[in-house]
């Protein structure tokens, strides 16, 4: 399989849509810039692109990331700073905040699923006790 890149499918869906390539060209370029915003700025741990699927955050990482980042906070040193590397430690503690955030939802989410996840065993296995004490083959009274 051979992929595509984004220009070979400019000319012939512009063609088919009788629009100009250079109209078809930027509202691809804007939907996919916003794609990738949304994937970058952290503020869901799933982005759903119609007709690729659902991208999400992989849990693991962002612990790696937060350990990153404070690693780089750790060895920063105040005396020996320029402004340039003032401005890359409140990035690193604005992503750091961004991902512990992240990750509160992601386990707040864990958590209901799990909540959800139990009531509906609980709503089967209480079913099915009901079930079994309305027999009126084995209850004679």
């Amino acid at each position: 399989m051979i992929p595509k890149k984004p220009r070979d499918f400019i000319k012939p869906t512009a063609e088919r849509l009788e629009l100009p390539e250079s109209l078809v060209d930027k509202v691809s370029s804007f939907y996919w810039k916003s794609i990738r915003k949304g994937l970058l700025s952290l503020d869901n741990a799933a982005v759903n692109v119609l007709n690729f699927g659902t991208f999400k955050v992989r849990y693991k990482r962002i612990n790696e990331e937060i350990f990153k980042y404070e690693n780089y906070i750790k060895h920063f040193d105040p005396d020996k700073s320029t402004f340039s590397r003032h401005v890359l430690k409140e990035e690193c503690e604005n992503n750091i905040n961004k991902f512990n955030a992240l990750k509160l939802k992601i386990e707040a989410e864990w958590e209901r699923k799990l909540k959800k996840r139990i009531e509906r065993n609980e709503y089967i296995t209480n079913k099915a006790l009901e079930e079994q004490g309305k027999n009126p083959g084995r209850d004679k009274e």
